[in-house]
């Protein structure tokens, strides 16, 4: 072995055993930086996939729509036909095993039925008439667009786009700036702690959106084919992350709003500072309780919020917890949520107050989310000063999760930039 990667291997693992309230490893691997291969094109929209040349499991699919919302959508729906439904049928196979995580239910559903497989399927056809009313028309133009072009069930479509409203993964969200960062610019992370070996994970997706709507900005929606609301994501102005809200107070939530998802992703399209999204979402009609990070790039912060249909508090570096603990110790230009209910894990504290100052993407996706084993799912850093997103996703046949894969660079300049036209359709 090269005597140069060794070094590198022992020092890795020296810094890991300095950080006592950690348990994870550091990610060696190497950073994913190969160009978008182009794979279809129609009118309104492009098919790209970034992968690794050396482990093809490490890849991401890029859609790029313009147009109104549903020709975002029919274009959407032609270039992502068979990935769209896979991850269709993967969602409702949660269903299946309903009984392993029904108490996650809001309290109102858990007892709809004495089947847990029938509680969910109801639940999500409530959440569904109950938040519609709520819902922006561009979201149901935009999957109507998808299932006209797909073939798909439109109510289906709806539907899992409700799941994420059922259920609570624990996640992370942590913003780094000014003095706490090596250049001084905003870094942003959201961890996906949520299951590991979901097979949704076959078609990680980031879909970008030209939307042709008065006020909107380009923005890149982080998920899965199929997905139209937003728990991660990354505009020319915003970034956008989301985490439970622990314990759950049904005193907080209600089922007659817009859907948390839809309501981030009206941050991304349409807020240019953190004054937008703060009016944005406390002015929206919620539903649940929820923590959410909101970088803005011209602001050079990041705000917490604790949201919920019944208040929203705003937090900064400055406020986050009255008093500041041992665990979680105020420093100017750092402000997080760990992966636990009550902020408890030192383990990010002990890796920000080390490299204080110093701290860039490349720290915060090799040491602090690997080392606190925060990001199961997906992994997504965003570099504001670069325009770039460092992201994994885990890969689901071996349980592996998002921390210690292989970190995919996005040039996001270069992604934005990509013209969608109506030439005829290629398919490479």
């Amino acid at each position: 072995m090269n005597k140069l990667i060794i070094l590198a291997l022992f020092v890795a693992l020296s810094i890991a055993q300095n950080f006592t309230s950690c348990s994870g490893k550091t990610n060696t691997h190497e950073l994913v930086k190969e160009p978008p291969k182009l794979l279809a094109s129609t009118k309104n929209g492009k098919k790209y996939i970034i992968q690794s040349k050396t482990d093809l499991t490490s890849h991401v699919y890029i859609a790029v729509l313009q147009g109104t919302p549903y020709e975002m959508g029919y274009a959407y729906g032609t270039l992502f036909k068979n990935e769209i439904k896979f991850v269709l049928t993967a969602v409702e196979g949660f269903y299946e095993i309903a009984s392993t995580w029904v108490n996650d239910l809001p309290a109102w559903m858990r007892n709809l039925t004495d089947h847990p497989k029938k509680t969910a399927w109801l639940g999500t056809l409530f959440e569904q008439i109950a938040t519609s009313r709520y819902t922006p028309q561009r979201y149901f133009d935009e999957m109507k667009g998808i299932a006209d072009a797909s073939g798909i069930d439109y109510d289906r479509l709806v539907r899992l786009n409700l799941f994420p409203e059922l259920i609570r993964a624990s996640c992370s969200i942590i913003g780094v700036w000014g003095p706490a960062s090596k250049t001084g610019d905003l870094l942003q992370v959201r961890a996906l702690d949520w299951v590991a070996a979901a097979p949704i994970n076959q078609y990680p997706t980031v879909t970008i959106y030209h939307s042709t709507e008065p006020g909107s900005n380009p923005h890149a929606n982080i998920g899965w084919a199929g997905l139209v609301g937003s728990l991660a994501g990354y505009s020319t102005k915003v970034g956008v992350a989301e985490k439970v809200w622990l314990p759950f107070n049904d005193s907080l939530t209600t089922i007659f709003g817009e859907p948390w998802m839809y309501v981030l992703r009206d941050v991304l399209q349409f807020a240019n500072n953190l004054g937008d999204a703060i009016n944005m979402i406390q002015d929206a009609q919620k539903t649940y309780q929820i923590y959410v990070g909101v970088g803005s790039k011209s602001d050079n912060e990041l705000r917490g919020f604790q949201y919920s249909y019944a208040k929203t508090e705003v937090y900064s570096d400055k406020n986050w917890s009255k008093p500041f603990s041992t665990n979680h110790p105020q420093m100017n230009g750092v402000m997080y949520w760990d992966k636990t209910s009550s902020q408890v894990d030192g383990c990010i504290a002990e890796i920000l107050q080390h490299y204080y100052g110093q701290v860039d993407a490349n720290i915060l996706s090799s040491y602090v989310t690997p080392l606190d084993k925060t990001g199961d799912t997906i992994m997504a850093v965003y570099d504001f000063g670069a325009n770039a997103v460092y992201l994994s996703y885990s890969y689901y046949l071996t349980n592996t999760p998002a921390y210690v894969r292989p970190r995919i660079f996005l040039n996001m300049t270069e992604l934005f930039s990509i013209t969608v036209s109506d030439s005829e359709e290629i398919s490479i």
